[in-house]
């Protein structure tokens, strides 16, 4: 019995903090977002930046038959297809949703991102909480450090500017995987690795990077002793990222350009920039940089100062140690900047293999290995930068573990409560920012019809567009939505350029023969090729007889039925 009671009143307290924790969390996504986002069938919020790709991709993906793999979706960038995947839909929560289509109304338009964003606060704040009174055993210090974490800049970062990628907000699986890579007894099984990876990867492509390189950090002392395991897991691993759709395209095409453009600069840690806030705006090297905004906030920043030392580094495991480094490096990149100044590869490559051979001296006294690790280091640093890009992003787990360590050092409630305060003081600018944004978005209304009422949208089966350069591609697409039309090609976070190229070239090459394709509605951006279209079709005989073209405000239209 006495054993019951002491379970209980851990329990109690556990479950009143999470709750407490939950509705700060709830608090703050109201004031930045505001509650209307909650109906599933208010989307005109969504239709702009990088945001319209999710709400666009999960419900093409959602009106469609299933296909394999399970992400699949053919009619969206028609004709190369795309997927859940990289329509960063939250491949998923996407796949749970339509597997729910049998039930009354599911199949309609809607959007889940305001209850997930809703979600991803909650979690935040909870799972938060729970994480530090688990290891802290101190109920107020893990209240305080909670309301830290639904209150960190770059993680009120994604939802604020044109990109606004709410499918980047699931931070809590990263303290899941803090949590588990950085317990100071326990050491977890592969399978339960498996399993947060797999989940990660349902979540985002750069959250499960994260988690998949802890998992590694983490097992490492073990891959020869649980190599069985190992196997079976990655194999796990390998197939659920194909039922999600990550093999959709040829894996030539998982690298892309900008590793170095989309990094950390140097004066991120203590730089608000764009927002407004106690300490002043720094300049960064250049405007994609904001992908490695890592603003700390003042609180943050005297805690980090007050409470984190290196020895408290150097307690890591050897492997964690250089995860965290690793990281560190990648976010940075090869193209090092502080402020507009920047450091090429020239300094940077030689400095970082330098860096690497001395750190681990102590760990390995052999040159030669030491030199070969060091050369691997930069190898992967390459590869992992060509393949994700946006390599600023990998810091947040660094600012998460800062908050673990700081917690772990039991700092007196009292001084974190203050410096709390002039967290929220110094962070009321950014989120102010974040919640006039998104009162001016809750204004949209859905975009009105992109063709002309004369022409009927039973005469075509699919759009097209030829070379879209800057169209504003939205009405359209929403149209070919309500409209269940195939259309293409759009913006996708990776896609198969040989084939779009060629797919490309070929209708620019049957247009200007005066080839069209039936039942296509073409949208036209070049203006010689559009010049050239309406002197072929003025003409009162031959193909054109079954062509009609129109021009709107925004677009060039070529019917062909």
């Amino acid at each position: 019995m006495s054993a019951t009671r002491r379970l209980f009143r851990f329990k109690a307290p556990t479950r009143a903090g999470m709750l407490i924790s939950a509705l700060f969390g709830f608090v703050i996504f109201a004031y930045l977002y505001g509650i209307e986002i909650l109906h599933p069938h208010y989307f005109s919020w969504l239709l702009s930046g990088d945001s319209s790709i999710y709400f666009f991709g999960f419900n093409f993906f959602n009106q469609e038959p299933w296909h394999l793999p399970l992400g699949q979706i053919n009619s969206y960038s028609f004709p190369e297809g795309a997927s859940v995947v990289y329509t960063d839909s939250s491949p998923l929560v996407s796949i749970g949703l339509k597997a729910l289509n049998f039930l009354p109304g599911m199949q309609s338009i809607y959007q889940f991102h305001g209850i997930w964003i809703l979600t991803c606060f909650a979690l935040q704040g909870a799972l938060g909480f729970f994480l530090f009174y688990r290891y802290t055993r101190n109920w107020w210090n893990s209240l305080i450090g909670s309301v830290f974490l639904v209150t960190l800049p770059s993680f009120l970062n994604r939802g604020y500017e044109g990109t606004r990628h709410y499918s980047l907000l699931p931070h809590f699986i990263l303290l899941l995987a803090l949590a588990l890579a950085f317990h100071p007894k326990k050491k977890r099984s592969v399978f339960t690795w498996a399993a947060l990876t797999i989940i990660a990867l349902g979540l985002h492509f750069y959250l499960a990077f994260v988690v998949g390189f802890f998992a590694f950090a983490s097992l490492y002392d073990r891959l020869k002793e649980k190599r069985f395991q190992v196997f079976i897991c990655t194999v796990a691993v390998v197939i659920a990222s194909y039922f999600y759709g990550y093999f959709t395209i040829p894996l030539g095409n998982s690298s892309a350009g900008g590793f170095g453009l989309y990094s950390m600069n140097l004066n991120a840690l203590f730089n608000p920039n764009p927002y407004p806030a106690w300490l002043p705006i720094w300049p960064t090297a250049n405007p994609l940089q904001s992908e490695g905004f890592q603003y700390m906030g003042l609180g943050f920043l005297i805690l980090s100062l007050m409470y984190l030392r290196p020895e408290t580094f150097r307690k890591l495991t050897l492997p964690n140690q250089c995860a965290i480094i690793f990281l560190i490096l990648l976010s940075l990149s090869f193209r090092l900047s502080f402020g507009p100044w920047v450091i090429g590869e020239w300094f940077t490559v030689p400095a970082y293999f330098v860096f690497v051979f001395y750190y681990i001296k102590d760990f390995e006294p052999s040159k030669a290995k030491r030199a070969a690790y060091a050369v691997a280091t930069l190898l992967l640093l390459f590869a992992f930068g060509k393949i994700a890009r946006a390599t600023g992003r990998f810091f947040w787990p660094i600012e998460y573990l800062a908050l673990f360590l700081i917690l772990m050092r039991k700092p007196h409630p009292s001084i974190l409560a203050m410096l709390l305060l002039v967290q929220l003081g110094d962070l009321s600018g950014i989120m102010k920012a974040i919640h006039t944004q998104n009162i001016r978005l809750n204004t949209l209304s859905n975009p009105a019809r992109p063709i002309p009422e004369a022409w009927n949208e039973k005469d075509f089966d699919h759009i097209s567009f030829v070379r879209p350069g800057s169209v504003h591609v939205t009405p359209l697409v929403f149209f070919a939505l309500e409209k269940h039309k195939t259309i293409g090609p759009l913006i996708l976070a990776r896609a198969s350029s040989r084939f779009r190229k060629f797919e490309q070239d070929s209708l620019s090459m049957e247009l200007a023969a005066h080839q069209f394709r039936p039942h296509t509605l073409y949208v036209i951006e070049d203006q010689n090729l559009w010049d050239n279209l309406k002197a072929f079709c003025a003409a009162p005989t031959g193909p054109c007889q079954s062509v009609q073209l129109a021009q709107t405000d925004l677009y060039r239209l070529l019917l062909s039925r």
